[in-house]
């Protein structure tokens, strides 16, 4: 009896996680190897999930905090935003920060809200996660419109859409791209491409938001996977999780 209940959980496992991909399919192995355990937190628009390295000493379980992230809605209403990120080095290279990131999608996509990137700065690490975001199938895109700057000297003008409800602070993707551009270029190539009614708009001066009139710009933007917000199609990974005994629960939460 007691092999058959075992063999029965064991199945049970590999059902839950058939369908994780293959870098969270190791991560999590590689999470059951070290002892690395999730807690996850949700309150008040804010999603908080914490990896803990487990060490066992006796009776007494010791558990150490190796990694976060959080992340919170922000300027769109349905939208989470990575607010801070961070493993220890140690743990890097074995797929854990894309757990972390996959952890939050989901409990966000559970919520029918929507996950992108911190709009202030993005690593290389995160970018090729949002780019494979981007690319998959098994992630739906909201397109996240620009907040124009603020001007004294020209009418506020809209990027993409006329409603500001979809307006959001995407100066990571700013800080990246603008340095292809510059004033140069737009008295050179933007303001000969610009319309008449555009020009008297923004006057001969540069304006805050030339970039708004630039096609090439807008191409760059619509692009770019750090300018939308995804939600995850097929939810695997915490159920995944729960099935290895990897998530805490409200009762044994450290």
């Amino acid at each position: 009896m007691k092999y058959l209940r075992q063999y029965i959980r064991n199945i049970i496992k590999e059902s839950a996680c058939d369908n994780t991909n293959d870098v969270i399919s190791k991560a999590i192995k590689e999470c059951k190897r070290l002892n690395i355990k999730f807690d996850v937190n949700t309150f008040d628009d804010n999603i908080i999930v914490e990896m803990y390295l487990e060490t066992v000493i006796g009776d007494e379980t010791y558990p150490e905090m190796v990694g976060h992230l959080n992340a919170g809605v922000d300027d769109v209403e349905d939208v989470y935003v990575t607010s801070s990120a961070e493993i220890d080095s140690q743990y890097r290279d074995f797929g854990i920060g894309a757990l972390l990131y996959d952890i939050v999608m989901e409990n966000v996509t559970q919520q029918n809200n929507w996950f992108t990137c911190d709009g202030e700065s993005v690593s290389s690490f995160a970018k090729r996660m949002w780019n494979f975001f981007m690319n998959s199938n098994n992630y739906e895109q909201k397109q996240l419109d620009l907040i124009p700057q603020p001007e004294e000297h020209a009418k506020a003008v809209h990027f993409l859409t006329i409603t500001q409800e979809d307006d959001a602070y995407r100066e990571s993707f700013m800080d990246q791209r603008m340095q292809n551009y510059s004033d140069e270029y737009w008295k050179e190539h933007v303001a000969q491409n610009t319309t008449g009614a555009e020009k008297e708009a923004i006057g001969d001066i540069v304006s805050d938001n030339w970039h708004f009139y630039d096609p090439n710009f807008k191409k760059d933007y619509l692009d770019s996977p750090m300018t939308k917000a995804y939600k995850k199609i097929s939810l695997s990974t915490l159920e995944c999780l729960r099935a290895e005994g990897l998530l805490y629960t409200k009762e044994n939460r450290p």
